[in-house]
Protein backbone atom coordinates (compact mmCIF):
# COMPACT_ATOMS: atom_id res chain seq x y z
CA UNK A 1 0.00 0.00 0.00
CA UNK A 2 1.62 3.45 -0.94
CA UNK A 3 2.09 6.07 1.48
CA UNK A 4 -0.53 9.28 1.53
CA UNK A 5 1.39 12.23 -0.30
CA UNK A 6 2.83 9.85 -3.09
CA UNK A 7 3.56 11.09 -6.58
CA UNK A 8 3.11 9.39 -9.26
CA UNK A 9 4.47 10.08 -12.85
CA UNK A 10 1.90 10.35 -15.98
CA UNK A 11 1.11 12.02 -19.04
CA UNK A 12 -2.73 12.63 -18.32
CA UNK A 13 -4.30 15.61 -18.42
CA UNK A 14 -4.10 16.60 -14.59
CA UNK A 15 -0.40 15.86 -14.42
CA UNK A 16 -0.38 18.35 -17.39
CA UNK A 17 -2.36 20.87 -16.24
CA UNK A 18 -1.03 24.03 -14.06
CA UNK A 19 -0.27 23.09 -10.41
CA UNK A 20 -1.97 26.65 -9.56
CA UNK A 21 -5.14 25.91 -10.90
CA UNK A 22 -5.09 22.10 -9.16
CA UNK A 23 -3.91 24.42 -6.15
CA UNK A 24 -6.96 26.52 -6.20
CA UNK A 25 -9.18 23.71 -7.35
CA UNK A 26 -8.23 21.86 -4.02
CA UNK A 27 -9.23 25.03 -2.24
CA UNK A 28 -12.50 25.51 -3.87
CA UNK A 29 -13.51 21.92 -2.91
CA UNK A 30 -12.44 22.38 0.38
CA UNK A 31 -14.42 25.64 0.99
CA UNK A 32 -17.08 23.95 -0.49
CA UNK A 33 -17.92 20.71 1.93
CA UNK A 34 -17.83 23.20 4.66
CA UNK A 35 -20.09 25.92 2.81
CA UNK A 36 -23.07 23.81 1.66
CA UNK A 37 -23.18 21.22 4.20
CA UNK A 38 -25.56 19.20 2.46
CA UNK A 39 -25.19 15.41 1.78
CA UNK A 40 -26.31 15.38 -1.57
CA UNK A 41 -23.71 17.67 -2.46
CA UNK A 42 -21.13 16.23 -0.53
CA UNK A 43 -21.93 13.06 -2.12
CA UNK A 44 -21.79 14.23 -5.91
CA UNK A 45 -18.96 16.50 -5.12
CA UNK A 46 -16.84 13.27 -4.64
CA UNK A 47 -17.75 11.62 -7.03
CA UNK A 48 -16.75 14.01 -9.31
CA UNK A 49 -13.37 13.81 -7.83
CA UNK A 50 -13.63 10.38 -8.02
CA UNK A 51 -14.65 10.72 -11.78
CA UNK A 52 -11.44 13.01 -12.41
CA UNK A 53 -9.00 10.63 -10.41
CA UNK A 54 -10.45 7.56 -13.38
CA UNK A 55 -10.03 9.72 -16.36
CA UNK A 56 -6.54 10.42 -14.70
CA UNK A 57 -5.78 6.61 -14.93
CA UNK A 58 -6.27 6.65 -11.20
CA UNK A 59 -8.91 3.75 -9.13
CA UNK A 60 -10.98 4.63 -6.22
CA UNK A 61 -8.72 2.63 -4.16
CA UNK A 62 -5.80 4.61 -4.96
CA UNK A 63 -7.81 7.66 -3.95
CA UNK A 64 -8.69 6.30 -0.47
CA UNK A 65 -5.29 5.08 0.47
CA UNK A 66 -4.16 6.58 3.85
CA UNK A 67 -8.10 6.54 5.44
CA UNK A 68 -6.76 4.38 8.19
CA UNK A 69 -4.58 7.08 9.10
CA UNK A 70 -7.49 9.47 9.69
CA UNK A 71 -9.71 6.38 11.69
CA UNK A 72 -8.81 7.78 15.15
CA UNK A 73 -9.91 11.44 14.05
CA UNK A 74 -13.06 10.38 13.10
CA UNK A 75 -13.67 7.98 15.64
CA UNK A 76 -13.27 10.67 18.23
CA UNK A 77 -15.31 13.30 16.07
CA UNK A 78 -18.44 10.49 16.24
CA UNK A 79 -17.77 9.82 20.21
CA UNK A 80 -18.20 13.57 20.45
CA UNK A 81 -21.09 13.90 17.97
CA UNK A 82 -23.08 10.73 19.74
CA UNK A 83 -22.29 12.93 23.13
CA UNK A 84 -23.75 16.33 22.55
CA UNK A 85 -26.97 13.95 20.27
CA UNK A 86 -26.46 16.01 17.40
CA UNK A 87 -28.43 12.57 15.61
CA UNK A 88 -26.39 10.50 12.96
CA UNK A 89 -26.73 12.86 10.02
CA UNK A 90 -24.11 14.76 11.82
CA UNK A 91 -22.06 11.47 11.57
CA UNK A 92 -22.25 10.93 7.73
CA UNK A 93 -22.03 14.75 7.28
CA UNK A 94 -18.42 14.66 8.95
CA UNK A 95 -17.58 11.37 7.28
CA UNK A 96 -18.41 13.14 3.32
CA UNK A 97 -16.16 16.17 4.87
CA UNK A 98 -13.22 13.76 5.66
CA UNK A 99 -13.70 11.46 2.62
CA UNK A 100 -13.80 14.15 -0.44
CA UNK A 101 -11.10 16.13 1.64
CA UNK A 102 -8.64 12.86 1.54
CA UNK A 103 -9.73 12.03 -2.08
CA UNK A 104 -8.89 15.29 -3.36
CA UNK A 105 -6.00 15.66 -1.36
CA UNK A 106 -4.78 12.12 -2.55
CA UNK A 107 -5.72 13.12 -6.17
CA UNK A 108 -3.50 16.11 -5.85
CA UNK A 109 -0.56 14.80 -4.66
CA UNK A 110 -0.32 12.13 -7.00
CA UNK A 111 -0.86 14.43 -10.00
CA UNK A 112 1.24 17.34 -8.56
CA UNK A 113 5.68 16.26 -7.97
CA UNK A 114 6.86 18.51 -4.67
CA UNK A 115 8.54 20.35 -7.15
CA UNK A 116 5.02 21.82 -8.94
CA UNK A 117 3.74 22.07 -5.49
CA UNK A 118 6.65 24.52 -4.31
CA UNK A 119 6.36 26.16 -7.42
CA UNK A 120 2.35 26.66 -7.13
CA UNK A 121 2.98 27.74 -3.47
CA UNK A 122 5.60 30.07 -4.94
CA UNK A 123 3.86 32.23 -7.43
CA UNK A 124 0.74 32.03 -5.31
CA UNK A 125 1.84 33.14 -2.25
CA UNK A 126 5.30 33.71 -0.70
CA UNK A 127 9.03 32.40 -1.81
CA UNK A 128 9.69 31.00 1.51
CA UNK A 129 6.35 29.47 2.28
CA UNK A 130 6.85 27.41 -0.99
CA UNK A 131 10.03 26.22 -0.43
CA UNK A 132 8.35 24.84 2.56
CA UNK A 133 5.41 23.05 1.32
CA UNK A 134 8.15 21.43 -1.24
CA UNK A 135 9.54 20.17 1.85
CA UNK A 136 6.54 18.61 3.61
CA UNK A 137 5.07 16.94 0.33
CA UNK A 138 8.65 15.60 -0.25
CA UNK A 139 9.28 14.00 3.27
CA UNK A 140 5.17 13.17 3.65
CA UNK A 141 6.21 9.48 1.91
CA UNK A 142 9.28 9.00 4.18
CA UNK A 143 7.74 9.73 7.20
CA UNK A 144 4.98 7.21 6.21
CA UNK A 145 7.98 4.53 5.56
CA UNK A 146 9.90 5.39 8.67
CA UNK A 147 6.05 4.77 10.50
CA UNK A 148 5.64 1.40 9.11
CA UNK A 149 9.11 0.32 9.77
CA UNK A 150 9.36 1.22 13.66
CA UNK A 151 5.50 -0.39 13.77
CA UNK A 152 7.40 -3.22 12.42
CA UNK A 153 10.29 -3.62 14.15
CA UNK A 154 8.54 -2.64 17.91
CA UNK A 155 6.05 -5.80 16.77
CA UNK A 156 9.00 -7.97 16.32
CA UNK A 157 10.13 -6.70 19.77
CA UNK A 158 6.61 -7.87 21.32
CA UNK A 159 4.93 -4.77 21.34
CA UNK A 160 1.12 -5.13 20.81
CA UNK A 161 0.85 -2.53 18.18
CA UNK A 162 -1.22 -4.92 15.91
CA UNK A 163 -3.42 -5.94 19.20
CA UNK A 164 -7.43 -6.03 17.93
CA UNK A 165 -7.58 -4.92 21.25
CA UNK A 166 -8.13 -1.02 20.99
CA UNK A 167 -6.98 -0.74 25.05
CA UNK A 168 -3.76 -2.03 24.81
CA UNK A 169 -3.21 -0.41 21.19
CA UNK A 170 -3.42 2.81 22.48
CA UNK A 171 -1.23 1.82 25.73
CA UNK A 172 1.06 0.81 23.37
CA UNK A 173 0.93 3.65 20.79
CA UNK A 174 3.63 5.44 22.83
CA UNK A 175 6.26 3.21 21.70
CA UNK A 176 6.15 4.08 18.04
CA UNK A 177 5.40 7.76 18.49
CA UNK A 178 8.31 8.90 20.71
CA UNK A 179 11.03 7.11 18.16
CA UNK A 180 8.78 8.60 15.15
CA UNK A 181 9.37 12.26 16.70
CA UNK A 182 12.95 11.78 17.45
CA UNK A 183 13.51 10.80 13.91
CA UNK A 184 11.66 13.39 12.39
CA UNK A 185 13.68 15.82 14.86
CA UNK A 186 16.98 13.87 13.57
CA UNK A 187 15.89 14.73 9.62
CA UNK A 188 14.89 17.96 10.31
CA UNK A 189 18.22 19.15 11.81
CA UNK A 190 19.58 17.27 9.03
CA UNK A 191 17.71 19.73 6.66
CA UNK A 192 18.35 22.88 8.33
CA UNK A 193 22.30 22.48 8.42
CA UNK A 194 22.13 21.13 4.79
CA UNK A 195 19.89 24.58 4.09
CA UNK A 196 22.16 26.95 5.87
CA UNK A 197 25.23 25.16 3.64
CA UNK A 198 23.58 26.36 0.53
CA UNK A 199 22.58 29.96 1.73
CA UNK A 200 18.60 29.47 2.23
CA UNK A 201 19.04 31.56 5.54
CA UNK A 202 18.70 34.55 2.69
CA UNK A 203 15.94 35.76 1.13
CA UNK A 204 15.35 33.67 -2.10
CA UNK A 205 15.52 35.46 -5.03
CA UNK A 206 16.66 32.81 -8.10
CA UNK A 207 14.82 31.32 -10.77
CA UNK A 208 13.96 27.84 -11.04
CA UNK A 209 15.67 25.75 -13.34
CA UNK A 210 11.90 24.76 -15.15
CA UNK A 211 9.30 27.64 -14.90
CA UNK A 212 5.32 26.67 -14.78
CA UNK A 213 3.04 28.35 -17.56
CA UNK A 214 -0.69 29.18 -17.40
CA UNK A 215 -2.35 28.09 -20.16
CA UNK A 216 -5.76 28.13 -22.21
CA UNK A 217 -6.79 24.68 -20.93
CA UNK A 218 -6.33 25.84 -17.15
CA UNK A 219 -8.91 28.31 -17.69
CA UNK A 220 -11.15 26.30 -19.08
CA UNK A 221 -10.68 23.42 -16.87
CA UNK A 222 -10.85 26.24 -13.50
CA UNK A 223 -13.63 28.09 -14.71
CA UNK A 224 -15.90 23.99 -15.87
CA UNK A 225 -14.65 22.96 -12.19
CA UNK A 226 -15.95 26.07 -10.48
CA UNK A 227 -19.06 25.64 -11.88
CA UNK A 228 -19.73 21.86 -11.19
CA UNK A 229 -19.34 22.68 -7.64
CA UNK A 230 -21.58 25.47 -7.31
CA UNK A 231 -23.39 23.79 -9.16
CA UNK A 232 -23.58 20.69 -6.71
CA UNK A 233 -23.79 23.55 -3.88
CA UNK A 234 -26.56 25.07 -4.66
CA UNK A 235 -28.83 22.57 -6.91
CA UNK A 236 -30.22 20.79 -3.25
CA UNK A 237 -31.75 24.43 -2.49
CA UNK A 238 -33.80 24.17 -5.29
CA UNK A 239 -35.00 20.59 -4.55
CA UNK A 240 -37.31 18.91 -2.46
CA UNK A 241 -36.07 19.00 1.52
CA UNK A 242 -34.69 15.39 1.59
CA UNK A 243 -32.20 16.47 -0.37
CA UNK A 244 -30.48 18.88 2.46
CA UNK A 245 -30.35 16.37 4.88
CA UNK A 246 -29.66 16.78 7.33
CA UNK A 247 -30.36 20.30 7.14
CA UNK A 248 -33.81 20.84 5.95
Amino acid sequence: MRSFGFYWPGDSFLHRMDPRAKLLAFFAIALAVFWKPYLFSIFFILVFILCLGKLAGFWASWLFSGFSAFLFIFLLGCVSILLQKSGMGKIFLMGGRLAVFLVSANLFSLTTSPFQVGQAVRKLFDSSLGFSSLLVFRFLPLLEEERAKIMRAQVLRGIPLDSRNLLKKIQAYPALLIPLFVLSFQKAEKISTAMLLRSFSSPFSGKPLREIHWRFSDTLFLTLFFAAVLLFCFLPEHLPPIFRYPYP
